[in-house]
């Protein structure tokens, strides 16, 4: 059995499997309406605290039921910690 070409073609299937999946998701995106896509985007706050998982889960004092809330410890300080995430449901409105 040869391992390259093997491999070389586990690489290409990998490829070409990521380069769809992205495609659809930028289609996903460009079609979908400019309200939506606004509204999630006031929710989540910046692009860093969302990969970060640092948005808040609440809103003018009340819990934002369109966000995802969870608690994680800090290594660091070894202190309890925030983390919020946009829903499924506000996903959805995009992602239909």
């Amino acid at each position: 059995m040869n391992w390259e070409i093997i491999s070389k073609l586990v690489v290409l299937y990998l490829g070409g499997f990521i380069t769809v999946v992205s495609g659809a998701i930028a289609l996903k995106l460009l079609f979908t309406s400019s309200y939506n896509y606004k509204k999630v985007h006031r929710i989540s706050g910046s692009f860093r605290s969302v990969l970060q998982g640092l948005g808040s889960t609440f809103h003018n004092g009340y819990r934002d039921h369109r966000k995802k809330a969870g608690l994680a410890v800090n290594l660091k300080t070894n202190e309890w910690v925030e983390q919020g995430a946009l829903s499924d449901d506000s996903l959805d409105s995009i992602f239909r």
